[in-house]
């Protein structure tokens, strides 16, 4: 494989670890390289079972002094749950072999060896699973901090966290089914008498899709970091559920990491002086302030990577169908007036590093396809134009806000269901760590015969993506046809970034 961009990337020893003892080894670095000075500029990465995977970095927090702050590994991972034989059939291309549970269980095992994140955020995994992994992995110092399983569906798989402990220590869990929080956020729905609504909100109730996120405490500088793992309802027809469920997970985080915040502050309170508070809480204003002015800034152009000659570059963001109007930045503006408000009316200061690992099984981009009308006529044919905007679930985690007008909002999405039935969702957006750093999201994380897209992602807020590691190359994926084969044990690939933690 050609070495792309090699002054980003960097270039892992040829040691492998297979064993208690060895990965005791990697433990050792990993540990190290949270509070050591060359946490990414080390070789103590290694990747003998994936030596096409590279960790790429940002060249302008190179001159940054970050260094001296901890960082944190987080991965995510669909390890693809058990397959019976009906399962089965959607992945004949492979060979039997590389469908065995116990066979891909292994594999996964091996990878969290060799990859050493900090916290694993896994999807499709069941409780047997869970069990194994856990108990393989014990004597690389992993602990699983919190799990939650559809029980009552046919799969019965879910999501957990499994995290270092060596590293880390859990200071609280939380775990729940999107469907449990439909109530808490449209309390108005209970009230509905229409019955395309009624039908609407049932459906959305219905589903088991889920969270988990846990609080976890650096050992060695005591800041706390939120972690959540999430998995959303797959089905590309019902895109405007997946759009809900990103909202309700959405709000249900700020609410946990408030309630955290404001634990956190009733302790402080306790033992800083009021002068101290104020200057805080003026330093927060300062924080936001600074956020707002570099949306500003980069609202007309993003930031890319050309791979194969490590140069950066800016470009014009392409126009879709929903620009940044003045609608939209009002009603942003309104919905951080409603943050700081409300966190200033709890005595909140800071916030907390919040990290979001899941399966959204949402693309970055849609494409509706349309035949034009009688001025697009060409020849005797009609002209077919197709339209590309960003998805309900993704603008809703990188923008914050999704219109009644977009194609995946429920009012859009079904014409018959009353204009006020859902309003606008807004949100406190999230950076995606792919996009920070190569400058735009990979092709695919997710690679069978019949399809290959992104649908895995890492969200964060109030941290810095210092790298990320490389997406496998198509050529190597399709060796064997697709996914899962002989080294990948999943449909899916594993993500990974290392954080800044501020």
């Amino acid at each position: 494989m050609e070495n792309r961009g090699s002054s980003r990337l960097l270039h892992p020893p040829s040691s492998s670890v297979s064993s208690c003892s060895s990965s005791s080894s990697s433990l050792s670095s990993s540990s190290s390289s949270l509070s050591s000075s060359s946490s990414l500029s080390s070789s103590t990465f290694s990747f003998p079972l994936f030596p096409s995977r590279r960790f790429f970095t940002e060249a302008h927090l190179q001159r940054r002094s970050d260094d001296a702050l901890p960082c944190l590994r987080v991965m995510t991972y669909n390890i693809l749950h058990k397959l019976d034989a009906r399962r089965a059939k959607f992945f004949s291309y492979s060979q039997p072999a590389n469908l065995q549970s116990e066979t891909r269980l292994a594999r996964v095992r091996d990878e969290l060896r060799d990859l050493q994140p900090h916290v694993a955020c896994l999807q499709e995994v069941e409780r047997e699973s869970l069990s194994h992994l856990t108990s393989q992995l014990e004597c690389d110092a992993y602990a699983c901090a919190a799990s939650l399983f559809n029980d009552k569906s046919g799969v019965s798989d879910g999501c957990a966290l499994l995290y270092k402990k060596s590293i880390l220590e859990v200071v609280r869990t939380h775990a729940f089914h999107f469907a449990s929080l439909v109530d808490d956020f449209f309390p108005n729905q209970k009230t509905a008498r229409d019955h395309m609504a009624l039908a609407f909100w049932r459906r959305l109730k219905e589903k088991r899709n889920l969270a988990v996120v846990a609080s976890f405490r650096v050992k060695a500088t005591g800041q706390i970091v939120h972690v959540c793992s999430t998995h959303l309802f797959w089905d590309p027809r019902q895109p405007e559920v997946k759009l809900m469920q990103a909202f309700l997970l959405a709000r249900a985080l700020r609410r946990y990491a408030d309630e955290q915040e404001r634990t956190r502050e009733e302790e402080r309170e306790e033992k800083t002086p009021e002068c101290t508070q104020r200057n805080d809480t003026d330093a927060g204003d300062e924080r936001v302030t600074k956020e707002e002015t570099n949306e500003s800034r980069n609202e007309a152009t993003t930031r890319k990577v050309n791979v194969e000659t490590g140069e950066w570059t800016r470009e014009e963001v392409p126009e879709t169908d929903q620009k940044i109007n003045h609608e939209i930045k009002q009603a942003r503006e309104q919905e951080r007036e409603q943050g700081r408000e409300e966190r200033s009316s709890a005595g909140l200061v800071r916030d907390a590093p919040l990290i979001v690992g899941g399966d959204f099984n949402s693309m970055p981009f849609q494409s509706v396809t349309k035949v034009s009308g009688p001025e697009g006529r060409e020849k005797g044919k009609e002209m077919c134009v197709e339209n590309k905007y960003h998805s309900g679930v993704y603008q809703l985690f990188t923008e914050g806000l999704v219109l009644p007008s977009h194609p995946e909002h429920p009012v859009s999405f079904h014409p018959s269901l009353a204009a006020d039935a859902v309003p606008p969702l807004t949100i406190f957006p999230f950076q995606s760590a792919y996009k920070e750093v190569l400058g735009e999201e990979p092709r695919f994380t997710n690679y069978t015969r019949d399809f290959q897209g992104c649908l895995d992602y890492l969200f964060f807020r109030n941290a810095t993506v210092k790298a990320v590691l490389s997406i496998p190359d198509d050529c190597e994926l399709k060796r064997e046809v697709a996914l899962p084969n002989s080294r990948f044990p999943s449909d899916h690939v594993a993500l990974m970034a290392d954080f800044v933690l501020r």
